[in-house]
C-alpha cells in the first residue's frame, strides 16, 4: 500500500514539473548580441572589405549572386575569381591558391599557403 501511495506520488510530481510542449514563453528576448557578434548582412550584391587585425586593408571581396562567385582584389589591385566551397559553417570562396573562410565578422583568408586572419568592415 505504501508502495502505491510512493509511486503515485512520484508520478504526480513529476507530471505536474513537466512543462507543455505546445505552450508559448511569455518571456522577452534575450539581450541583443554585441555588434562584434553580428554577421553582415547577406545580400545578393555584396561588397565587404577585409581588414587586417593591424588594422591594415587585405583587399575588396565583392558578390552579384549570393556569394556562389565572387571577385577578390588584393591591396596590390590582383584580382581573383573565386567560387563558393562547402562549409560547415560560414562562407568559404577559393580557386586554388586562394581560400577565404569567413562567417560574422570575421574570417580566414589563405592566400599561397599563409593565412591570414581579418575583421569584415
Amino acid at each position: 500500500m505504501n508502495f502505491k501511495i510512493l509511486l503515485l506520488t512520484t508520478t504526480f510530481i513529476f507530471l505536474a514539473g513537466c512543462k507543455p510542449l505546445t505552450s508559448k514563453s511569455n518571456s522577452k528576448a534575450s539581450a541583443p548580441l554585441t555588434q562584434s557578434l553580428i554577421a553582415p548582412k547577406i545580400n545578393e550584391n555584396q561588397k565587404l572589405i577585409l581588414i587586417s587585425n593591424g588594422n591594415k586593408t587585405i583587399g575588396t571581396l565583392i558578390t552579384n549572386d549570393n556569394w556562389e562567385t565572387a571577385t577578390f582584389t588584393d591591396s596590390n589591385k590582383k584580382t581573383y575569381n573565386l567560387t563558393r566551397a562547402i562549409s560547415a559553417d560560414g562562407i568559404k570562396l577559393n580557386n586554388g591558391p586562394i581560400v577565404i573562410h569567413f562567417k560574422g565578422n570575421e574570417g580566414i583568408l589563405e592566400k599561397n599557403s599563409i593565412i591570414t586572419h581579418f575583421l569584415i568592415k
